[in-house]
């Protein structure tokens, strides 16, 4: 298991490991980072993932979550949706939010960096799930999109990475 977050740009905090302890901390104590832009770009992450795998000989899943909603010009994937296809990574999308939309409260770096209780909102943006990007990046890797609505997708992307030949969970 490994993590990359990212927003407007990718922090690689672990590439594919099999201490899963390290990592659990690890998840544990990470602080939000900024939010530099709004907008889902994965180009960064996807170039990461591309990196990963050509050092990792083995061949892995990875687990994409967002809401999918493009930046204002529309991107395209295909240069890195291609090579992961070719390294064999299959990336699980998994869309959050809503179809219709909500309110997302920016808070303040410092705020949140010092851990204060009630941090300071400094912008509020609409945000809603677009699905389609997730559902491209999905299919064209070989994974499957779920849409987080009923908090019950963790069982059933499990279940789909056990039937990914030669995976363990």
């Amino acid at each position: 298991i490994g993590l990359i977050t990212f927003s407007g740009k990718s922090s690689v905090h672990s590439t594919p490991t099999l201490d899963h302890a390290a990592l659990t901390s690890m998840i544990t104590n990470l602080d939000v980072h900024l939010l530099k832009q709004t907008g889902s770009d994965f180009s960064k992450p996807l170039q990461d993932l591309i990196h990963i795998a050509e050092f990792k000989s083995d061949n892995y899943a990875a687990i994409l979550i967002s809401d999918g909603e493009p930046l204002p010009e529309e991107q395209e994937y295909l240069e890195e949706i291609l090579a992961l296809k070719a390294a064999h990574v299959a990336i699980f999308t998994i869309g959050l939010g809503s179809d219709s939309g909500s309110p997302l409260n920016l808070y303040s770096p410092e705020d949140v960096y010092n851990r204060v209780q009630n941090p300071r909102t400094i912008k509020t943006i609409q945000t809603k799930r677009v699905s389609r990007t997730l559902k491209e990046i999905a299919s064209e890797t070989g994974a499957r999109y779920f849409e987080l609505e009923d908090g019950v997708w963790v069982p059933d992307v499990i279940k789909a990475l056990d039937k990914i030949e030669n995976r363990e969970i």
